[in-house]
């Protein structure tokens, strides 16, 4: 740890545990309620600033592992101390009021949300109190009118490329926000569904039909491949059928030839006109 490491951490860790006492005794004093003399008088303001050097020259003698465990330690104390800050002053703003959340049976019913109204939905608050309105003032210091911008500007984004619309049926907002991973109220949607909505945008029904299409197109090219499969054998078995056909006809002339001669030469007509001229002399 550098010699400016060090005393920068002296610094932060004296200044957390004497906060608004100076490093320099003729420096002024803030006014401090102390509880008792209520008073900032000059032995009570050495007495503090006396007690913030034995302080100081206690973790000058610290090693400077200890000291930056200790730095680290209140560094992330004073963090916590920041986000419970901030969550106290989120929870005192208007649209973190129990007022502001949403009755989402009601808004299940209707037939259409404006984009604005949909963006509140979508975090279960209840339009009529978070809108843009009041909610544009505050994403500096709020971390959810921060998150409500960034989904703001998506949608309007969005809008300019007719991926949605202003006003927006609920079934095409939803199915929006669960492309671009947005939460949405799991009941809203389900209320949204009862009604008879359909969850889909033109991307979601563009997926389903493709899906769809690809599948018939698969059952359709087994069969096919089965059919020609089929056909082919066929082809093949008729081949061999006329193979089969032409040599049994050639034997089968071949046979009846060799009948037809032998019948010629066993038959008393043929035998006597086959006899020669000489021996009928005699």
């Amino acid at each position: 740890m550098s010699t400016a490491k060090i005393l920068s951490s002296i610094d932060f860790l004296v200044a957390r545990k004497f906060p608004g006492v100076p490093k320099n005794f003729f420096l002024p004093l803030p006014s401090v309620n102390t509880g008792s003399s209520g008073g900032t008088g000059s032995a009570w303001r050495k007495a503090k600033f006396e007690e913030a050097q034995r302080y100081r020259s206690e973790l000058a003698r610290l090693p400077p592992e200890d000291l930056s465990k200790r730095f680290e330690d209140e560094q992330a104390k004073l963090r916590a101390e920041q986000l419970e800050q901030i969550e106290r002053e989120e929870q005192r703003r208007p649209f973190n009021q129990p007022h502001a959340a949403a009755d989402l049976d009601y808004w299940s019913k209707m037939a259409h949300w404006t984009l604005d109204e949909a963006i509140a939905l979508a975090f279960g608050k209840a339009p009529e109190y978070v809108n843009w309105k009041s909610v544009e003032p505050h994403p500096a210091q709020s971390p959810f009118a921060a998150q409500y911008s960034r989904v703001r500007e998506l949608a309007q984004r969005a809008l300019q490329w007719q991926q949605l619309y202003d006003p927006v049926i609920p079934g095409i907002f939803i199915a929006w926000a669960k492309r671009m991973q947005i939460s949405f109220p799991s009941d809203l949607e389900a209320a949204v569904a009862s009604r008879g909505h359909q969850i889909a945008d033109w991307k979601s029904l563009h997926d389903a039909l493709k899906e769809r299409g690809e599948s018939e197109y698969a059952k359709w090219k087994k069969t096919s491949d089965l059919q020609d499969a089929a056909l082919k054998k066929l082809i093949g078995d008729r081949a061999d059928l006329s193979l089969w056909w032409k040599s049994s006809r050639r034997k089968s002339r071949h046979y009846v030839a060799n009948l037809i001669a032998l019948w010629r030469l066993r038959s008393p007509h043929r035998r006597e006109a086959a006899r020669p001229e000489n021996e009928n002399r005699f």
